[in-house]
């Protein structure tokens, strides 16, 4: 997943289109409800603490884009994430970490 950190001011304007925009989306108390990829995902990579969400599209040529929301501590920052999670158990890391490498135009070290 690609990270990014918000600054307070930042993250209030980035998180309601967020949460209108994805249909889908995840906290603490329902990540159960989600498919079984992005639960394993979420519980392999991360888990959820109150105050975390984690955002999700619709499954896309066998991938969904997803958003990771996490609200430091202190409340002045925020860790977003944006990542391709696999829904396929064919389909590799590898792939996903090349298709958000390209949409990003970034290197993949630096995701």
């Amino acid at each position: 997943m690609a990270a990014m950190v918000l600054e307070e001011e930042d993250a209030e304007l980035v998180f309601y289109p967020l949460f209108k925009e994805f249909r889908n989306h995840w906290n603490f108390t329902s990540i159960g409800e989600a498919s079984e990829a992005v639960n394993a995902f979420v519980h392999s990579e991360y888990g959820l603490m109150p105050g975390q969400v984690i955002f999700t599209s619709h499954v896309v040529c066998s991938l969904v884009l997803a958003v990771a929301w996490w609200p430091w501590g202190n409340g002045e920052k925020v860790s977003m994430r944006v990542g391709l999670i696999p829904v396929e158990s064919k389909l590799k890391n590898e792939f996903a970490r090349q298709c958000l490498s390209r949409w990003l135009k970034i290197t993949p070290t630096e995701i």
